[in-house]
């Protein structure tokens, strides 16, 4: 395939442009001019997905005049033949994986949401996550663009769940599985049933990775869909964050400052040091603030810098 893209890179890409064009966070910017940089092909997909949703966006601004025009029948008919020029005389642009309009779904800090699908999959969201949702004949398809989301996927094996997060894909039929979505990566735990997971191929002579979990394990995937090996995880640890922990395993500080940061309405940042990527394992409670700044801050030894609701960890003077 053209520049050595493949299927996975393309969702990655325009998961990234649907990020990218609503109202992106600081670190999302970070993340995708990381994810950007590592490698030419990243950039050259992420190229042809803006070119895509361009021609998509001049259809529909076409469709809707058209409809001003004709009767309805006849605006669908051009909207048709449109979609059809553009793939004959453009051949290399490729449709959004997410679809021209997906359902947006996106909790503010400190938020839990519980939201029921058209096919019954319950989607529960963690603090400020967000993902869109889009059906249709072939596939189920969610793209995590941040955060945590516990999927309790409805049964149906003609039109398979596909769940994009980053450079990574995970694909059911019908399970109970959480997915985070940071700047760090892609983390997947599985409490029922079975899952794929896919990590993006990089170049033509890598193969890329996958990892076939079943209920009670786990896996990471980096920034660029490397997958680790897979590890056991306590079918309660599975989401927890739901019954109010956030349970970290190595995690580094920064890692958990973030975490922190979305599960309370406070801001929590971690200003410089020297510390950031040393790791922690421990389990916070999320009606606890203060218990888990003064924990970080004893074993990292930082101080607490507070201003109203921003907290920022600091080294020590």
């Amino acid at each position: 395939m053209e520049g050595g893209e493949t299927a996975t890179l393309r969702e990655t890409a325009h998961a990234w442009r649907v990020l990218m064009a609503d109202e992106p966070s600081g670190e999302d910017r970070r993340a995708f001019s990381a994810w950007l940089e590592e490698s030419p092909e990243h950039r050259r997909a992420y190229d042809r997905a803006t070119s895509v949703w361009d021609a998509m966006r001049g259809l529909k601004l076409e469709a809707r005049r058209q409809r001003r025009r004709r009767s309805l029948s006849w605006a669908g008919g051009a909207l048709a033949a449109g979609i059809a020029a553009l793939f004959v005389f453009a051949p290399q642009l490729q449709p959004p994986a997410v679809g021209p309009d997906p359902l947006r779904l996106r909790t503010a800090q400190g938020e839990l949401r519980v939201i029921t699908l058209e096919d019954n999959t319950v989607l529960t969201l963690g603090g400020a996550s967000e993902l869109r949702v889009v059906f249709n004949d072939a596939e189920r398809r969610a793209v995590v663009l941040r955060g945590d989301v516990y999927l309790d996927v409805t049964t149906d094996t003609s039109r398979p769940f596909v769940v994009s997060a980053g450079a990574t894909e995970i694909r059911v039929v019908g399970t109970a599985f959480s997915v985070r979505q940071d700047g760090t990566g892609t983390a997947v735990q599985v409490s029922e049933g079975r899952v794929q997971v896919l990590g993006t191929r990089t170049a033509d002579s890598d193969p890329g990775s996958k990892a076939l979990l079943s209920a009670g394990q786990s896996v990471r995937a980096s920034l660029r869909g490397e997958l680790g090996a897979a590890r056991s995880v306590n079918g309660d640890d599975v989401a927890a964050w739901r019954s109010g922990r956030l349970i970290f395993d190595g995690a580094p500080l920064h890692e958990v400052v973030s975490t922190l940061d979305r599960y309370f309405a406070a801001t929590v940042e971690l200003g410089y040091t020297v510390r950031r990527d040393e790791a922690i394992s421990a389990t916070l409670k999320t009606d606890d603030l203060d218990g888990s700044l003064e924990m970080l801050s004893a074993i990292f030894e930082l101080e607490l810098d507070r201003d109203g609701s921003r907290v920022v960890l600091r080294d020590q003077d």
